[in-house]
């Protein structure tokens, strides 16, 4: 092993003359060396601890124009690996030795950070292919071969180095070392923080509310959620040790000094590390994530890639969020089923094709929903998919615009000025809580109201009754719902009507299984009435109907 340590050493007449003056020759940088009780010459060799020879290079020259003189010296040992270390505390001892002098030193080369940094390349490449492993596997055999995207981006984020390959394998092979860490290890919750916003405004008191149900809204990692009662280790472990081999990985790749303290730090860290991780593949049969949140694992995974990809991932749920608050999930089956009929999951297309077919929305944003629909689930399930920068941002654009056409201004107002017309039939009220619209009308009774559009296709009004609202309004003294039809009029509804025809009224899941809401469908007048899915248990409205001014 042959190993060499350079140094540019300048001395300055201005700052130390006295060692400009005794120090003026190659001779005079030796003598100065030997006076240190470690070293001594030997037959024009360097020892050090009188144990390990070393050649020392010198030469030298003066800086034109200035008071200053440079030595270019060079320390080259030749011997075992293990002695190493001993070289390295000789080079030390050499530094110190000039720098205490007056000399200041500029790194020429150090073999002995290359020689580490060459020990530590295997260790990191090895426990960093061992995520890619464990990743590849995982989203594999639980979310399907589909998520892969065989083509990464062609331009990465901006904190890193923009890729130059010209082919690539998949996603995992173009995100970062820290970013594989952070797919196992960020926290996220499994539903919006707004629907949890939604349910304690909705609730009477934090007594009433039921703290099982908070279980999906909060942070947790995948390591959390799906290795961590397999492997005893938790994600806080994990990722701190994660950031810290991040660090080390840095400072290889930008060439700052690696020691053998670094070293043994990287074999350190590596083992905890490729312990847990290799407990984790062997145990991976065991795992299973739920069908309603392979979604969600997919998303997180390619909002890892890529900065680029992540906006637009984080940009599309707050749009889904705003479809489904637009909408009111107004999605209906295609068919009508006998009795008390579970629908499933939509998808945020499907919301949007019903919603055109119910002419709420026109051609063009149909079609922009579609297209930008179909990017999003190929940027998460396709296995040959090529994409890049101009496109994400093409379509991070038209996100934007739909956001916009899904928060139309005039129907809230809209909606507003009705149900404040249908307060005003009643004979007036107050607003007690504006979450759930519960009125105090002023003859003392408690109303809920709600609002719907009429739907031609369907030829009813529908409206959503979320349990956690309308259990709230209930405790809140509320006797009645009053369903305001657009700008026909209202029915006057009690609540135990409605509970009675919820027992058999259509109703949608969160992706989690929990009831989201219940569907109520009321047809025009002239023939006013609760449409029940069989027909059979329709409930006769006409009695109960307050048509506006207007339709009088």
């Amino acid at each position: 092993m042959k190993l060499k340590s350079e140094y540019l050493i300048v001395i300055d007449k201005n700052t130390h003359s006295a060692f400009y003056n005794l120090c003026d020759s190659e001779d005079e940088l030796r003598r100065l060396i030997a006076k240190n009780d470690a070293f001594h010459f030997d037959d024009n060799r360097l020892f050090y601890s009188n144990e390990l020879p070393l050649v020392l290079n010198v030469s030298s020259g003066s800086i034109e124009g200035k008071d200053q003189r440079y030595f270019r010296a060079s320390l080259v040992f030749e011997g075992a690996d293990d002695r190493i270390e001993l070289y390295a505390k000789a080079v030390r001892t050499f530094r110190g030795a000039v720098s205490d002098a007056g000399g200041q030193l500029q790194t020429l080369s150090n073999d002995i950070s290359a020689y580490y940094s060459e020990k530590c390349y295997p260790v990191l490449h090895y426990v960093e292919n061992l995520m890619r492993k464990l990743l590849k596997f995982f989203m594999v055999t639980q979310v399907g071969k589909d998520w892969l995207v065989e083509a990464a981006p062609k331009d990465v984020k901006d904190a890193l180095t923009k890729s130059k390959r010209s082919e690539y394998g998949d996603a995992l092979y173009d995100l970062d070392f820290i970013h594989l860490g952070d797919f196992l290890f960020k926290s996220y919750p499994r539903r919006p923080l707004s629907d949890l916003v939604d349910a304690i405004d909705a609730a009477e008191s934090v007594e009433s509310l039921d703290v099982s149900d908070f279980e999906a809204f909060k942070p947790r990692s995948n390591w959390d959620r799906y290795f961590s009662e397999k492997v005893d280790c938790t994600d806080e472990y994990l990722k701190t040790r994660w950031e810290q081999l991040y660090d080390l990985r840095c400072k290889i790749a930008h060439n700052v000094v690696i020691s053998k303290a670094d070293y043994d730090q990287v074999l350190k860290l590596s083992a905890e590390v490729s312990e847990k991780l290799e407990s984790a593949f062997d145990k991976i049969d065991q795992i299973s994530i739920p069908a309603q949140e392979k979604e969600l694992v997919a998303e997180e995974l390619v909002s890892s890639v890529n900065a680029l990809s992540g906006e637009f991932i984080n940009l599309w749920r707050a749009f889904e969020q705003r479809l489904r608050f637009f909408a009111g999930e107004e999605a209906f089956d295609s068919t009508n089923g006998a009795g008390n009929r579970l629908r499933s999951y939509r998808t945020p297309y499907s919301i949007i094709k019903e919603l055109h077919e119910l002419g709420q929305i026109e051609d063009e944003t149909l079609k922009l929903g579609e297209e930008v629909s179909r990017f999003r689930n190929a940027l998460v399930h396709s296995g040959t998919f090529d994409y890049d920068e101009g496109q994400v941002r093409h379509y991070l654009s038209i996100l934007r615009g739909l956001q916009s056409a899904f928060s139309s201004k005039n129907e809230k107002s809209t909606t507003f000025d009705e149900i404040s017309n249908a307060v005003v039939r009643l004979g007036g009220g107050a607003l007690v809580n504006n979450r759930i619209k519960l009125y105090r009308l002023n003859d003392g009774r408690v109303v809920k109201l709600q609002y719907s559009r009429f739907h031609p296709q369907h030829q009813t009004y529908w409206y959503g009754i979320a349990p956690n609202s309308y259990n709230a309004a209930k405790r809140s003294g509320c006797s009645e719902i009053v369903f305001v039809m657009g700008d026909v009029g209202f029915v006057t509804v009690p609540t135990d009507d409605v509970d009675a025809f919820l027992e058999t009224a259509y109703v949608t899941n969160n992706p989690d299984g929990s009831l989201r809401h219940y569907h109520i469908y009321v047809t025009p007048p002239p023939d006013v009435k609760l449409k029940a899915p069989n027909h059979e248990n329709d409930v006769d409205l006409n009695a109960r109907f307050t048509a506006t001014e207007e339709a009088q």
